[in-house]
């Protein structure tokens, strides 16, 4: 190693202020080491085994989508920062942080985090759970005395949101004072009690998105510790670990390395031109959407977190588990089993910024997206696509698959009881691959492109080896009117490609229901009625890719779906008096269905596969701009 290359690496390591030994070990962790490309900026390592990128070509396909995702959505700056195994391997820095000036954007300026402050709230709320001052079952009228008593939920259900606290547009009370949100307040409790009095939006324990709750949650914070959030802040999450920019936005407090903050001349159009505006006070939303933050010390707090550095391991995997199995929102952030790997993410917006976050804790893998102008802005949009080329989600495009399913059977039924008919089956699945499907893979059954039944296969070996899975799909029928319908099912594998698979990268992942033989279909004929009749089975095909979309089998369990982007580059929000689409399983960032009104951005971040059909809920329209 040339004593430029291992210099380099050691400077990264000394500026991420993280623990390994030397720059060789973690060069040897990432492969063959970072390079300078042809436009100066910093390439990470190439793959060369199980801990190096998804591709040889991974940072020009890197830098390809973030210069067209820039140069698209015009934005005034732009910064994404990449870390695997505990260093940064790739940064992209483009743009201004201050247009006027013409001062360039890095990594150590400070952007508003939005409701990616959700995220580092719910990481609050553990450390001080774990510190003994907070029980996360306690109940918020035992730390807050004056609370009305319709407040009748639990600590964890404000950041798991499913308090039923309300959130924007939504039903106020007499009692609440009008424009209080443009106040400035010293404590999260003197917010909350200007809105407390408001009646509850949803019932308890549903979830339902709200900026608000998190304002609640830090009055409990306040009264558990004896401090303001904004001390907390620093003082549990910032200071112990090194995050200086990290920080409650205040404006009282002069903070050089701020961005300026932009909007669009013409909201519908990029091509109007950004605009510079003022920053109003976010003191009343500070664990909702009021942090600040360097690209740099988002980065080290991911990296941090996933390794069980700011809370404990099993508190990371709490903050990832869901309340609901069929709800992608855990505690703080949404989740999902993407290609065989656990991932969590949180996106925001707000005026004058658009922001995105994931990580990936068994890889390591961790990436920060911020802008500094909220209006299509588009930072989940292009965090995503760049997931999807860590993850090498397109490499095993038109490989022959590894799993084969055979011998789609019934075992019982059809049997109507309790106004279902109940239909038993078997299936298995074999490994054809080269080398073992070594982590979990889902196994399920569709009707009408909607899993009836999934389950999970933990191992299968390769060369042929085969393994059983069993079940029963119900579909309901109260009315006993479906007797005489024909319905198509479809038995479904999906897996990691086989590690030993010489066809492509390990790091690859196939989309596996790409493949015409990784499903099996079995038609069942309920009885009873005239007979012959089709059920609602859609095109009864077998579940495939969609034509034109970016990604093999873009609506299977385990993995992201995306909506289709408006012309502006932002994701289409339900207009009012539009019935929402129903979808076939849960999505990551789920929360911005019914989101902070400074969340422009709808990720579908992905996710494991549903317990039960997802009901679609009404977006509640954006308030008017302060």
């Amino acid at each position: 190693m040339s004593k430029n290359l291992s210099g380099y690496c050691l400077g990264l390591l000394l500026g991420l202020a993280l623990a390994w030994p030397t720059s060789v070990d973690a060069q040897g962790r990432l492969g063959r080491g970072a390079r300078s490309g042809p436009t100066g900026q910093q390439e990470g390592p190439q793959a060369t085994g199980a801990s190096g990128l998804a591709s040889p070509t991974v940072n020009s396909e890197l830098d390809k989508a973030i210069e067209a995702h820039f140069a698209e959505k015009k934005l005034p700056g732009l910064v994404v920062l990449y870390a695997r195994d505990g260093m940064l391997v790739y940064k992209k820095n483009l743009g201004f942080a201050d247009v006027a000036s013409q001062t360039k954007v890095n990594e150590n300026h400070v952007f508003r985090l939005a409701s990616v402050s959700k995220l580092l709230a719910a990481v609050l709320a553990l450390r001080e759970e774990e510190k003994g001052n907070l029980n996360l079952s306690a109940h918020v009228s035992d730390l807050l005395s004056d609370i009305p008593a319709h407040h009748a939920y639990q600590v964890r259900d404000l950041v798991s949101c499913r308090s039923g606290v309300r959130h924007y547009n939504e039903p106020t009370s007499d009692q609440s004072p009008s424009d209080w949100d443009q106040e400035t307040y010293a404590t999260s409790l003197e917010a909350a009690q200007q809105f407390w009095h408001d009646p509850l939006a949803g019932p308890i324990g549903s979830y339902h998105y709200s900026s608000h709750g998190y304002t609640i949650l830090g009055a409990c914070l306040e009264q558990a510790t004896g401090k303001t959030t904004a001390q907390l802040i620093k003082q549990t999450l910032a200071n112990p670990h090194g995050l200086g920019t990290l920080a409650a936005e205040d404006l009282s407090v002069n903070q050089p390395q701020r961005v300026a903050i932009y909007t669009l001349n013409n909201a519908d159009s990029v091509a109007s031109g950004n605009r510079e505006i003022e920053r109003e006070s976010l003191s009343w939303k500070i664990l909702g959407g009021g942090l600040e933050c360097s690209g740099l010390d988002l980065l080290k707090f991911g990296i941090k977190l996933c390794d069980g550095k700011i809370i404990s391991a099993a508190n990371v995997k709490k903050l990832m588990k869901r309340l609901d199995p069929s709800d992608s929102y855990a505690l703080g952030c949404s989740h999902a089993v993407e290609n065989g790997v656990e991932v969590f993410a949180k996106n925001g917006g707000q005026p004058g910024a658009s922001t995105y976050m994931w990580c990936i804790p068994e890889r390591r893998m961790v990436m920060v997206v911020l802008t500094n102008r909220w209006e299509s802005g588009g930072a989940t949009e292009l965090g995503k696509e760049l997931r999807d080329i860590l993850l090498n989600s397109e490499g095993a495009s038109g490989q022959s698959p590894d799993l084969i399913v055979e011998n789609f059977q019934r075992t019982s039924g059809p049997s109507y009881s309790n106004g279902a008919w109940e239909i038993g089956f078997e299936f298995e699945v074999k490994n054809q691959g080269l080398g073992p499907a070594n982590i979990q893979f889902v196994n399920g059954i569709r009707l009408d492109n909607q899993y009836r039944w999934s389950g999970f296969m933990e191992t299968l070996a390769p060369n042929g080896v085969k393994k059983k899975s069993s079940g029963k799909v119900k579909i309901n029928d109260p009315g006993k009117v479906m007797g005489g319908r024909k319905f198509e099912f479809f038995a479904v594998a999906d897996a990691p490609i086989a590690a030993a698979d010489t066809s492509m990268s390990p790091n690859g992942r196939i989309a596996e229901t790409s493949e015409a033989n990784n499903t099996a279909k079995l038609v069942v004929t309920l009885p009873g009625g005239i007979g012959d009749l089709q059920g609602n089975a859609g095109d009864h095909q077998a579940p495939s890719r969609k034509p034109g979309s970016s990604r093999p089998g873009a609506s299977r369990p385990g993995t992201l779906t995306e909506n289709s982007g408006a012309a502006s580059g932002e994701v289409d929000r339900p207009r009012p008096g539009t019935p929402p689409q129903r979808v076939p399983r849960p999505n990551l960032d789920r929360d911005n269905r019914a989101r902070d009104s400074e969340e422009k951005e709808k990720p579908a971040d992905n996710t494991s596969p549903p317990r039960r059909p997802i009901r679609p809920t009404r977006v509640p329209p954006r308030p008017p701009k302060s």
